[in-house]
């Protein structure tokens, strides 16, 4: 059922961002997104040594938030938390398939306004371990209460 649920997922992520379209489930209307992009997020230090005691069974404690933010320096693995974070919301999916985990949420309208250009996935509502960030230009004009935008995280195994 799980597997099932995540090809659907995958086809709707692959639509949306090949043909630019999108349907909404539960108002039962096409939707038109206004900005679709791809980018390479880096997996941060803290990120590492809680996959690595994950893996070994020394924590249960896995990852299943995500936060946006208006932050522009570039990513480093040291990073512990966004630059400037203005939104955290509960991960709405989280999926593994072979050697990629996928992270996806909605963020409300109710996110503040601003020019929104970094997020991360954490274990936690508040604070707690970050497991990657991610910068990109341009940045998402939010307006609160205005618009509301959506966010996959793909982490995957690198070649190199």
């Amino acid at each position: 059922m799980q597997e099932q649920h995540f090809d659907s997922f995958n086809e709707r992520l692959d639509r949306f961002l090949n043909d630019q379209t999108s349907y909404d489930d539960l108002h039962h209307r096409h939707l038109e997104p206004i900005d679709v992009r791809r980018k390479h997020d880096l997996v941060v230090t803290t990120g590492m040594q809680r996959i690595a005691k994950l893996v070994t069974g020394k924590t249960t404690a896995s990852f299943t938030h995500m936060a946006c933010g208006t932050g522009t320096n570039a990513e480093s693995s040291g990073d512990t938390s966004l630059q400037s974070e203005t939104q955290r919301i509960t991960c709405t999916d989280r999926f593994d398939s072979g050697t990629s985990i996928k992270f996806a949420g909605l963020f409300p309208s109710s996110t503040p306004t601003g020019q929104i250009s970094e997020f991360g996935i954490f274990d936690s509502a508040a604070a707690g371990n970050m497991l990657v960030r991610t910068v990109f230009t341009p940045a998402i004009s939010h307006v609160q209460n205005s618009t509301i935008f959506a966010l996959t995280q793909i982490i995957a195994q690198s070649a190199s």
